[in-house]
This record gives structure tokens, sequence and C-alpha cells, in this order.
């Protein structure tokens, strides 16, 4: 009966073996870099208030980026009434400009990428009161 059991488990783990063996790596290779047809959209785009008429812009800054452009209007998220468009580096984030007091206003920033062929980002936005 030992014999048995010892013969019938060489016989699972030779084919256990075999079957280990037997099967093929197919690994996808290592992707490095991301082939992307838009550029990502600025990311925690927040506006603080400092000194009532000054708005303080800041967002997350991303690699591969040219420079950002920014557009404030005077309505909550419309953009019916543009009144300041600016292109701002990367290194000037967190961005201040003065506006009057009292006043609704909406912000919106875009990323524009330093690689040839890739569109711009799409719009974030945020509204806020000076």
């Amino acid at each position: 009966m030992k014999n048995i059991f010892k013969n019938f488990g060489l016989m699972i783990g030779l084919l256990y073996l075999f079957a280990i063996s037997a099967c093929k790596e197919d690994i996808s290779p290592i992707i490095e870099e991301l082939q992307l047809d838009r550029a990502f959209s600025p990311l925690e785009l927040t506006a603080k208030i400092r000194n009532k008429t000054t708005a303080e812009l800041t967002w997350k800054v991303a690699d591969s980026i040219d420079h950002y452009i920014v557009e404030i209007s005077e309505d909550s998220l419309e953009f019916a009434a543009i009144i300041h468009t600016i292109d701002v580096a990367p290194d000037e984030v967190p961005f201040s400009i003065v506006l009057f007091g009292e006043t609704q206003y909406s912000a919106r920033v875009k990323s524009v990428s330093v690689k040839s062929g890739v569109d711009d980002s799409k719009w974030s936005a945020v509204a806020f009161k000076t």
C-alpha cells in the first residue's frame, strides 16, 4: 500500500514538473513612456483671495508642459465674458492677479505641452468671489 502512494505521489510530482516547465513566458515589455495625444489637465486648481482684490490661483504643475493658458471671466463658470487671457510658465505658479472687489469671477486653466503633435489639455475651472 505504501508503494502505491509513493508511486502515485511520484507520478503527480513528475506531471506537475512537466506542466510547469512546458509553460512559456509571455510577459509584455515594460512601458517606460506613455504616448498620449493630449496633455493632462491641471489638477487641484484652487483660488484664494488675498488683500480683498487679489486672487491667487494654484494648481499642480505637471512635467513636459511648456506653459498654461489662464482665462478669467466675470461670471460663474459660463465664460461668456472673458476679461483676461494670460500665458503662465510652470515656474510662475502660484499665479496672482488683481481684480475688482465684490465681483463673482471664474477662472479656467489648460496645459500646453512641450511635445509637438500633442493637443492642449481640457479646461480645469474654479469659481470665486473677491
